[in-house]
């Protein structure tokens, strides 16, 4: 059986398709709330339930204070620095990802 084409995202970077199994393992554990749409078949909405939105947020909080930490000694140059540095990095690798819908996949 063919697994369907992965969804597209409404920005350069693309979404992972979550298809049957994902869906009960999200609801199952608690942090997502999984229902159907009206107005597409087969089509699932899953919503962050508020146990699942503060997972998010904790996780996020405790990656964030691991980098400020690693780079609490730094001067406040060398912080700007890796702050432009990293921007530019991410304002690249989005551009790039923005051409790839523009090229035709090799065909074999």
């Amino acid at each position: 059986m063919r697994r369907p084409a992965p969804a597209r995202s409404a920005g350069p970077l693309r979404g992972r398709r979550v298809i049957g199994q994902d869906e009960g393992r999200l609801g199952g554990a608690g942090w997502c709330a999984v229902s159907a749409t009206r107005t597409k078949r087969g089509v699932s909405l899953i919503e962050p339930t508020a146990e699942g939105a503060g997972a998010a947020d904790r996780y996020a909080r405790t990656l964030i204070g691991w980098f400020t930490e690693a780079v609490a000694h730094w001067s406040d140059r060398d912080r700007d620095d890796l702050g432009r540095l990293l921007t530019r990095f991410a304002d690249d690798v989005t551009a790039h990802l923005g051409h790839l819908d523009d090229v035709s996949p090799p065909t074999a």
